[in-house]
């Protein structure tokens, strides 16, 4: 980025752990305001950060230092333990609408359900955590205290947890964003069913997370999170009970995997039909239908 006048529209940085030596070069200040130097107008700029063998103080000096460059970072979790910060010059747009029309068409109709497990944009929008205000929030409490060439406070920060078992957690920023009042993605145009987008976010944690979020969830979230207990503890005969109760009433689709799996195990009649019908759901959980 230093040595050459290109110019992109996207750069991704996804080194390898902090705490290794040498890598926490970047994520100083003059790595991002390098790549900020590099990117066209309305460039973005992706960082990947852990948030095992991590605590919060780590996690701060990273988006306090990103957000000393970028004015806007938002915060999202691609994956259990992983986050991506997305950084730009100005906040970027998310229209409702344009969202829908993207996911429906290629390459994201395939490839949502198969990395994220999603199909809609609800589905998507369950993956963010934080808004742009929750960064420059996180900056101004860390008063200066950045990662820097000449003050590489972020190597050590990191070597201290390293197999220490701690681990920050996605749930911890997404609270953090929660009381600040910036955990909402700022989306224009069609209007967006939240109640799906928190109760898909309690699916994504996994059941050593998830009831944390739920507790700040409305009722919704609950019955995710309960079909959530039950198939992680193998509870399918009570599952496939539920879902008998539930026969013919709107059933939101981030639990319908759940009920559909249960189906499948115990060889109903409708279970070729319904995998056939949610085949993303076979597709996140791994199993056979």
């Amino acid at each position: 980025l230093q040595t050459s006048r290109r110019q992109y529209d996207l750069v991704f940085s996804e080194p390898s752990n902090p705490y290794r030596a040498g890598i926490a070069s970047l994520y100083t200040r003059e790595f991002y305001e390098s790549a900020a130097s590099s990117l066209r107008d309305g460039g973005v700029f992706l960082q990947w950060l852990q948030t095992y063998d991590v605590d919060g103080g780590a996690v701060d000096t990273v988006l306090a230092t990103l957000a000393s460059v970028f004015p806007a970072v938002s915060v999202w979790q691609t994956e259990p333990g992983d986050l991506v910060l997305v950084a730009s010059a100005r906040p970027l747009p998310m229209d409702a609408a344009t969202l829908r029309t993207r996911l429906s068409t290629e390459p994201f109709r395939r490839a949502m359900p198969a990395v994220w497990g999603v199909d809609d944009l609800e589905g998507f929008l369950s993956h963010h955590l934080a808004n742009p205000g929750f960064a420059q929030a996180v900056a101004a409490g860390e008063a200066g205290r950045l990662n820097l060439d000449d003050a590489n406070t972020l190597e050590y920060a990191f070597a201290r947890t390293v197999g220490s078992g701690s681990s920050l957690g996605s749930t911890a920023v997404l609270q953090a964003a929660r009381r600040l009042g910036f955990a909402r993605p700022v989306v224009s145009g069609a209007p967006v069913d939240w109640a799906k987008v928190e109760a898909t976010q309690v699916l994504d944690f996994g059941p050593g997370e998830a009831e944390l979020v739920k507790a700040a969830y409305g009722p919704p979230a609950h019955t995710a999170f309960r079909s959530l207990i039950l198939h992680s503890s193998g509870a399918f005969a009570e599952l496939h009970n539920e879902y008998e109760r539930r026969a013919g009433g709107p059933i939101p689709q981030p639990i319908m995997r759940f009920y559909v799996d249960a189906l499948a195990r115990s060889g109903h009649d409708e279970a070729v039909a319904l995998v056939t019908a949610h085949r993303r759901c076979a597709r996140r959980s791994g199993d056979p239908p």
